[in-house]
């Protein structure tokens, strides 16, 4: 640093005012003192070169840190683009479609065009499970056909009558599966559904986030702005009054200087005229030297108002020494250009943010409206599809119920008809009398009292006819037999014998009933009696739980499917 040296401190350091010093040697003693002076100062100037070019250094690295550490936290916060271009260079065409985007926004395009993907899978296994039932009813119909050939036209009625129940079992197993698979294609539909419910609604929270994001960098970005605005204000009006202080200082010193130049070309001109004997007179001389150097208190008190002023100015701008003084106000100025430049930067950065604000926000209408419309076509489509599958479900409980009572109405009249076609089975072929005669020869030879239930089946054994048509129309003939001999008139004795008979039929026990009480069969109702040849009721009660459970097990088949 620089030192301003005044005449009163030149004084004190070489005692110039003392009278033994000569004029001559007064200058070279000036003259010494400017050139260490001077070599002090380039002492100086060479010392603060050296720091300012160790700071230049430190200022050089510290950029280069800042910027490293700028590109780290870029790279964490948004990724690297020459890495995601490293990765995606296996596939060209994304590579050339997606590498001038941040990692971030590739990571989403990847996610929206998997869940994309996904959703076009799940819309081909709904497409194939479709073809699929079209092709299960095909083949069921190609079977049908191929029957049809097999049999021939002639059978064709008889087997028809005899797969009637079958088929239609058949049929009811596969409108269950059918239900059971759009149950199913329907449950996924729903899952599906929830979870783009979710998706859409992730998407609604992320873009309330980054609005609330990018709202609060504009406000920053404005803060930021205004306080840029007011200090720039600020070190204008500071930058402006201290120029207008250096001005005047600068003009006064000029002033000064050419006034200093003017007094010492007359002292010159003075002391090149007197001699030396003079010199002490003229030291002390009010109107000689004196009076030239009587205007240095005038001087003294302008330099130190000076001084002043540069120390103010140096504190202002916080320079090392004087001569910094105007490298930092040039300084100054480009850190206000820079400043100003920065600004309009963040106002246009504002406006792009402004208008990415408003895009979004029209997005986001967008999004709400199409998501809310979505999803109240997808509740509703949901509730018609529940309606459905509860009607679907209903009719299936009834068709079911219905089956089983059809069932059990087959079986029941299957055993009405054995039983009446085993009583009626000895009236086919065989005559009224002689049968009253064959039953009364038999009550002749085994007594009723001593007759055991081993001993009538041995004596009447039970026919058990296992074709169900067969029965029907054996049940016919033997009718219209009984119908034919009914109108025929008997005897005293042959009614005796009969009433013999039926008594024998009567003996056995009714220990239960037949569970045909729900429907009316008039002929059974009409029949009161059991014949011996008739099955027990154990034997017919086995006998149809046996096609009863046989039935069942061909019905859970066919549920199972092959």
């Amino acid at each position: 640093m620089t030192h301003m040296y005044t005449k009163s401190k030149i004084n004190e350091i070489c005692n110039l005012m003392d009278a033994r010093w000569k004029t001559e040697e007064k200058i070279v003693q000036y003259r010494g003192l400017l050139t260490i002076f001077g070599r002090e100062r380039k002492k100086e100037i060479n010392e603060a070169n050296k720091v300012r070019r160790q700071q230049a250094m430190k200022l050089k690295e510290l950029r280069k840190d800042n910027l490293y550490f700028r590109q780290c936290l870029a790279d964490s916060t948004y990724g690297n683009k020459q890495r995601i271009r490293n990765a995606l260079q296996s596939n060209r065409k994304i590579q050339l479609c997606y590498q001038r985007l941040w990692p971030a926004r590739v990571s989403e395009f990847f996610e929206h065009a998997n869940n994309k993907k996904r959703k076009e899978l799940d819309l081909l296994k709904y497409t194939k499970a479709k073809r699929m039932a079209l092709f299960t009813s095909l083949k069921l119909e190609k079977a049908e056909l191929q029957d049809r050939l097999d049999v021939g036209f002639e059978n064709v009625k008889t087997r028809r009558a005899k797969q009637v129940i079958t088929n239609r079992i058949e049929m009811f197993v596969v409108r269950q599966n059918a239900a059971a698979q759009v149950y199913k294609l329907y449950k996924n539909m729903l899952n599906l559904l929830h979870n783009d419910g979710h998706y859409f609604d992730a998407i609604l929270v992320v873009l309330y986030s980054v609005c609330d994001e990018q709202c609060r960098c504009v406000l920053q970005a404005a803060e930021l702005g205004q306080l840029a605005s007011e200090d720039l204000n600020d070190i204008k009006e500071e930058y402006k009054w201290l120029e207008r202080e250096v001005k005047v200082n600068m003009k006064e010193r000029k002033r000064e200087v050419m006034h200093i130049k003017k007094a010492a070309e007359e002292l010159l001109l003075k002391c090149r005229l007197l001699t030396r004997a003079e010199a002490y007179s003229y030291a002390y001389n009010t109107s000689g030297l004196g009076s030239i150097f009587g205007s240095s208190s005038v001087i003294d008190r302008q330099t130190d108002d000076l001084e002043k002023i540069m120390n103010k100015i140096q504190e202002a701008t916080l320079a090392p020494s004087y001569f910094d003084i105007f490298p930092r106000m040039l300084e100054q100025l480009h850190q206000e250009e820079t400043l100003i430049k920065q600004m309009q930067k963040m106002r246009e950065c504002k406006n792009r943010v402004t208008r990415m604000k408003i895009h979004s926000e029209n997005l986001l209408d967008s999004l709400v409206q199409a998501v809310s419309s979505s999803s109240l076509a997808f509740q509703k489509k949901e509730e018609k599809l529940k309606y459905k599958m509860e009607e679907e479900t209903d009719r299936l409980n009834r068709e079911k119920v219905a089956i089983e009572d059809y069932v059990e109405m087959l079986a029941n009249l299957k055993i009405g008809l054995q039983e009446l076609y085993v009583t009626l089975q000895r009236l086919k072929e065989i005559p009224l009398a002689e049968t009253v005669e064959s039953v009364s020869d038999e009550v002749d030879e085994i007594a009723l009292e001593e007759m055991t239930p081993e001993q009538i089946e041995e004596t009447f054994p039970p026919v058990v006819e296992p074709n169900f048509k067969k029965l029907v129309s054996n049940i016919s003939d033997k009718l219209a037999f009984y119908t034919i001999y009914a109108y025929e008139t008997l005897d005293d004795m042959t009614l005796s014998e009969a009433r013999v008979a039926h008594q024998t039929d009567m003996v056995y026990d009714r220990s239960s009933t037949l569970p045909i009480h729900e429907y009316d069969v008039p002929l059974l109702d009409e029949h009161e009696a059991e014949d011996a040849g008739v099955m027990t009721r154990a034997q017919l009660k086995e006998k149809s739980k046996q096609i009863v459970e046989e039935h069942r097990r061909i019905l859970k088949m066919s549920e199972l499917g092959p």
